[in-house]
């Protein structure tokens, strides 16, 4: 019998939203026939931790992980090391969650040879997110979708970035290559039961902690936003930041909470103090208490200048907050356009500052979309559907 065992991989130094995904997928799989695996290609540098932080959770869940030190841009030693474990002859496909993962890949099925001991290797690849905010990130963005004309199957988890590999695909076919590279749209989703739980948990000490909050400024039940993402030019936080004047002038209480940690805290910092937002603004650095920092809150926010299918926001919807977001990727057909959140265009802080406004001062209508956002998470939006759709994928390319 041919093996059914997928080996994940993935190039990162933290836990982020491809992460995220390989815990919401992973558990699922098992019961649909395939066996999983990851290998996390970490990049540690200097004050990172020893082990990546994804292999504990990874064992919790009962999956197995290993780390593959990956120093180097080319990633020659994972690429040995990734050869070495295809020896062994017992995986069925190797899937790529990042251009890095899907440049070793490559690498190491060319190097072995597709026909191993354990029947032929299948290439998979799951595109999450292009970004293009540097001349190395869009060359990368090149390359990769040219390495993914080769692949046996590839997973979009939005519509926008199966079209950039649709037209990948048909300049292939154009020029002349015959290889038939299978590919599905398949939104993230999460497992909404487990993320309440966790909510639950925490839930206590966030309110204390929002509870002093109040006391020592002398606020009553003045309204709380909450963003949350690596800080990056990337998630628009300096937009946000922009649009909130406006907002305070009406809302004199208002409050902001800021999760996450990232290159551009400094300049957003900075930013906030010369707005006069310093007293309003509260960075919160990294929280394994996100789920709880919803529940306390009253609306999130994503003024991303692009996305792909962000779990942030499944979070958010998943806890019935209201939210405001930027309408990029798949965040546009996430909110059903408009109808599970309010969206303004992304780079907007007047349309943005707006939305915050009609989002504050028109609770009614904010719950009735809170209350959409949550129920689609119960259904499309749900990790069930996800897991089905990718096993199904799984079992029309492995055969």
């Amino acid at each position: 019998m041919l093996s059914r065992k997928i080996l994940h991989v993935r190039s990162s130094r933290s836990l982020a939203g491809p992460e995220r995904h390989l815990l919401e997928l992973l558990p699922g799989l098992g019961a649909h026939g395939f066996a999983t695996e990851v290998a996390l290609l970490y990049r540690r540098q200097p004050g990172d931790p020893e082990e990546h932080p994804l292999l504990a959770r990874l064992a919790e869940a009962g999956i197995a992980g290993s780390q593959i030190p990956d120093p180097g841009r080319m990633g020659l030693a994972a690429r040995r090391a990734l050869g070495a474990r295809l020896r062994r002859g017992d995986l069925a496909a190797l899937h790529g969650h990042d251009p890095k993962s899907d440049w070793v890949i490559g690498g190491a099925v060319r190097a072995s040879g597709r026909d191993l001991p354990g029947g032929p290797i299948r290439r998979l690849a799951t595109l999450h997110l292009y970004t293009r905010a540097t001349l190395a990130l869009r060359l990368h963005r090149r390359i990769d979708l040219r390495l993914l004309r080769s692949f046996d199957g590839v997973i979009a988890v939005t519509a926008g970035l199966a079209a950039e590999l649709e037209q990948s695909v048909e300049r292939r076919a154009v020029a002349g290559g015959r290889r038939r590279v299978a590919r599905r749209v398949i939104p993230n989703g999460i497992d909404a039961a487990d993320l309440r739980a966790r909510s639950a948990a925490d839930l206590p000490a966030v309110r204390a902690a929002l509870a002093a909050r109040s006391d020592q400024q002398g606020e009553g039940r003045a309204p709380l936003l909450i963003a949350g993402g690596r800080l990056t030019r990337q998630k628009g936080l300096d937009l946000l930041l922009e649009a909130l004047p406006a907002a305070v002038a009406r809302h004199p209480g208002l409050v902001l909470w800021i999760a996450g940690e990232g290159p551009e805290r400094p300049a957003l910092a900075a930013q906030a103090a010369r707005l006069g937002l310093a007293s309003r603004v509260r960075f919160l650095g990294e929280r394994g208490d996100l789920a709880a920092l919803f529940s306390a809150a009253d609306a999130f926010v994503l003024p991303s200048r692009s996305e792909g299918s962000p779990y942030v926001l499944l979070e958010a919807m998943a806890l019935g907050l209201p939210v405001v977001a930027a309408a990029v990727g798949g965040v546009t057909t996430m909110l059903a356009d408009g109808d599970r959140g309010l969206l303004v265009r992304a780079g907007e802080p007047r349309e943005l500052a707006g939305a915050l406004l009609r989002l504050l001062e028109n609770p009614d209508d904010a719950r009735r979309q809170a209350e959409a956002a949550r129920q689609a998470i119960a259904g499309p939006l749900s990790a069930a559907c996800m897991v089905e759709a990718t096993a199904a994928f799984y079992a029309e390319v492995l055969g």
